[in-house]
């Protein structure tokens, strides 16, 4: 189950710093600029995503049995925002 929650973590922490830069790209006007902000942006994400899986690596190594089961459907959760965001348009 550790292994379980970690992998599904993991994918979903890859896909939000994917959704994130993609989101963020797509807005910024073409320029210099914008190039150092995506570099800057990108290490900031990556940084988080680190953090948030070393942490919730050590919380479900801790929990028991019902906590891992809540740990799951957060993950789960999450992955469901990610997915539905990743896949509806911008609002007008």
């Amino acid at each position: 189950m550790n292994t379980l929650l970690s992998l599904l973590d993991f994918i979903v922490l890859v896909l939000l710093v994917i959704h994130v830069l993609r989101r963020v790209s797509a807005e910024l006007p073409k320029g210099p600029g914008a190039t150092i902000l995506m570099i800057c942006l990108a290490l900031v994400v990556a940084f988080f995503a680190t953090v948030s899986l070393t942490v919730y690596m050590g919380l479900v190594d801790a929990a028991d049995s019902l906590m891992r089961v809540v740990l799951l459907a957060f993950v789960v959760g999450m992955a469901a925002l990610v997915g539905v965001s990743w896949t509806s348009k911008p609002v007008a």
